[in-house]
C-alpha cells in the first residue's frame, strides 16, 4: 500500500467499527449470562489504526452500572514473543466522547496505533476488566488483504433501487473470505427550496434568507454501513468476487439524487472468522433457522484468562486493510424519484395548523389575481420534499465546484 493509501486508510478506520452489534443471550445458563457478557469488537490492522470497542450485553435501561464495569479498562495487541503494543487509556469515563450509545447499549473505544506492526509475526488482542479479570483472543498470523479492483453500481430492472458492488481477486489464493464497511456521502439539498416556513406557535409564516436558503443547498450528508458484510470463495472455482453487491439504496432516497461518493474498506479473513461473522449476521438479521445456533453459543476467539468457563462475544482478526472509492453523479443517471414532491396544494391561512400537524410543509405565498403575493395562502408539500436532515462538514476529499 503506498503512502497516500496509508493516508486514507489512517482516515477511515473510524468507520470500520463504528457499529455495535446487538446481543442479548436468552439461555441464563450460559457461563456469563448474568446480564453483563463481555462484547469485544474489532480486528488488529497491521498497517492502520486499530479500533476496539468493549461493551456489555446490557439493556440501556441499566447503564448507570455500566458506567462502573467499563472503569478502567484497558487493551493492547500483543505477539508470540511478549512484544506489547498498548492502547492509549481512553478518557475519563464520565466523558462520554470515549463512549457511543447505540440503543440501547453503550460501549467503549480503545485506539491503538499498529501502523508499525511487523507483518511477519503471529498477534492476539488483550484486554484487561477490572473485578473480571484478563481476555485474550487467539494468536493468528497477518491475513493480507487484496486490493478492491473496482466499485460498480447498477439500477433494478423496475427502476426502484441502486445497488452498489465490489469486485474483488486474490491470485495467491491466501484468503477466500472477505469483510466490507464502507462510509457514504452525498448531496443532501432538499427537493424544494422554500422561501418561507411555518411558525406553529403564532400560526403565520416567515420568510427565509437567502443566505438560510444557500445553506440548504450547500448540505452533505453522511452515513456508514450498519449491517454484516461477508462473503466467501470457497464454492467457486477461483479466489475471484465479480460486483458483490454490499448496499442498495431506493430511488425516492435522496442519496441518489444527486453527487454521492462510497468509501468502502475491505479485509480478509480465515474460515473460522467468516463462520462466526455469518453466524452472528443471520442471527441479527432474522436469517436463522429453527435450529441455528442463538448469539450465546455462537464460538468466537475470544477467552477469559481468569475465568475459562466464561462466554465472551466477539472475535478478532488479524490483517491489512484495503481501500477504494467511488464518486457517482446519480442526477446524470435519472434514478431519482421526486413525483411526490410535485403535487403542491394551495391552502389557506386557517388551514396550516392543522397541515402542519400532518407532516405537511409550506413552500411558498400564493399569488393574487392582480399578480401579488398573497401571505394568506401558501402552497404546502410533505415535510420530506423541503427537509435535509442533518448536515456534516465537507471531507477532505469532497470537490470543490
Amino acid at each position: 500500500m503506498g503512502n497516500t493509501g496509508k493516508f486514507i486508510l489512517l482516515l477511515l478506520l473510524p468507520i470500520i467499527y463504528g457499529c455495535v452489534y446487538e446481543f442479548e443471550p436468552t439461555d441464563v445458563q450460559v457461563p456469563g449470562a448474568d446480564g453483563k457478557m463481555l462484547v469485544i469488537e474489532g480486528d488488529i490492522i497491521a498497517g492502520g489504526i486499530t479500533q476496539v470497542s468493549v461493551s456489555y450485553t446490557t439493556k440501556a435501561l441499566e447503564y448507570d452500572y455500566i458506567w462502573d464495569w467499563l472503569k478502567g479498562v484497558s487493551v493492547w495487541v500483543e505477539n508470540e514473543a511478549g512484544e506489547i503494543w498498548g492502547s492509549a487509556p481512553p478518557e475519563d469515563v464520565q466523558d462520554t466522547s470515549s463512549y457511543k450509545l447505540v440503543t440501547p447499549y453503550l460501549y467503549q473505544i480503545h485506539k491503538i496505533d499498529t501502523r508499525e506492526l511487523p507483518l511477519d509475526a503471529k498477534y492476539r488482542l488483550c484486554v484487561s476488566v477490572p473485578d473480571k479479570g484478563e481476555y485474550m483472543s487467539s494468536f493468528k498470523p497477518v491475513m493480507a488483504t487484496p486490493p478492491i479492483d473496482s466499485i460498480t453500481w447498477s439500477v433494478s430492472p423496475d427502476s426502484l433501487q441502486a445497488f452498489l458492488e465490489v469486485t474483488t481477486h486474490d491470485d495467491r489464493q491466501q484468503s477466500g473470505y472477505y469483510r466490507w464497511f464502507y462510509r457514504e456521502n452525498w448531496e443532501n439539498s432538499p427537493d424544494l427550496i422554500p422561501n418561507i416556513r411555518y411558525n406553529y406557535n403564532l400560526n403565520l409564516m416567515e420568510r427565509y434568507s437567502e443566505e438560510q436558503k444557500q445553506m440548504m443547498q450547500g448540505c452533505l450528508g453522511e452515513s456508514y454501513s450498519s449491517q454484516i458484510l461477508v462473503a466467501s470463495t470457497e464454492k467457486l472455482g477461483k479466489n475471484h468476487l465479480n460486483r458483490q453487491r454490499i448496499a442498495g439504496i431506493g430511488s425516492n432516497d435522496k442519496r441518489v439524487k444527486g453527487l454521492y461518493c462510497i468509501t468502502v474498506i475491505q479485509t480478509a479473513m480465515d474460515k473460522e472468522g467468516y463462520a462466526y461473522w455469518e453466524s452472528i449476521r443471520k442471527n441479527t438479521t432474522g436469517m436463522g433457522g429453527l435450529f441455528d445456533p442463538q448469539p450465546s453459543e455462537i464460538n468466537g476467539n475470544i477467552t477469559s484468562v481468569t475465568n475459562p468457563g466464561e462466554t465472551v462475544i466477539g472475535y478478532i482478526n488479524v490483517c491489512t486493510a484495503s481501500v477504494g472509492r467511488r464518486f457517482i453523479d446519480w442526477e446524470k443517471t435519472g434514478i431519482y424519484d421526486k413525483k411526490g414532491c410535485m403535487n403542491m396544494v394551495m391552502y389557506p391561512q386557517q388551514e396550516w395548523r392543522i397541515l402542519y400537524e400532518s407532516g405537511k410543509r409550506p413552500v411558498y405565498y400564493g399569488m393574487t389575481e392582480s399578480g401579488y403575493e398573497d401571505t394568506g395562502i401558501a402552497a404546502w408539500v410533505d415535510e420530506k420534499c423541503v427537509t435535509v436532515g442533518e448536515c456534516f462538514r465537507k471531507p477532505p476529499f469532497w470537490p470543490e465546484k
